[in-house]
């Protein structure tokens, strides 16, 4: 190690032990201070004497009385609501299953008596007439693309007979042979 560094540790040691001692010595003069306040607040708090006048501790009691009166009201409000809901909810269960316990036969006997009216014959005619209705529906989209097949197809022939028609008819006019289709 040479001079200057030598130097350089030395100053930072001292800087070190000044610090720390600057740090020691001003923690103990806060805690010194600190404790002057603490005995100044107690010896001012034992020789003040708090005079509350009685009508604001009143008020006080008044508006506590009031708000925990109003807590207790609420509370038996909901409790009552809740065991009014829960009784009429049975009863209105209890009343609904006595009437359908009355209703139940009495239905039974006029879905019967409705189903017994029920005529099978017009029923019948009517799913025959339905079916009948959507057959002649397939059947005319079936001979439509029959139709529409046979055109082309005809289309087609008709091309094929011209165009031997014109290939005859040239021959006819260069050999003088003549040939008569249809």
């Amino acid at each position: 190690m040479n001079t200057n560094e030598k130097i350089l540790v030395y100053a930072a040691l001292i800087a070190g032990v000044v610090g720390t001692g600057y740090g020691v010595y001003s923690g103990h003069k806060a805690d010194k201070i600190a404790r002057k306040l603490d005995r100044t607040l107690e010896d001012l708090n034992e020789r003040t004497d708090i005079q509350i006048k009685q009508d604001i501790v009143d008020k006080a009691v008044e508006e506590a009385a009031k708000k925990q009166a109003s807590i207790q009201v609420v509370a038996a409000t909901t409790k009552c609501v809740n065991e009014v809901s829960a009784d009429i909810s049975k009863q209105v269960k209890a009343a609904v299953a006595d009437e359908y316990m009355s209703i139940k036969d009495n239905v039974r006997v006029e879905i019967d008596k409705k189903v017994q009216n029920i005529s099978v014959d017009g029923i019948r005619q009517e799913v025959i007439d339905t079916a009948a209705a959507k057959a002649a529906q397939k059947f005319d989209a079936d001979l439509e693309n029959v139709l529409r097949n046979y055109n082309n197809q005809l289309d087609q022939v008709t091309r094929i007979y011209s165009s031997v028609a014109s290939k005859l008819d040239s021959q006819k006019q260069d050999n003088g042979v003549s040939f008569k289709i249809g």
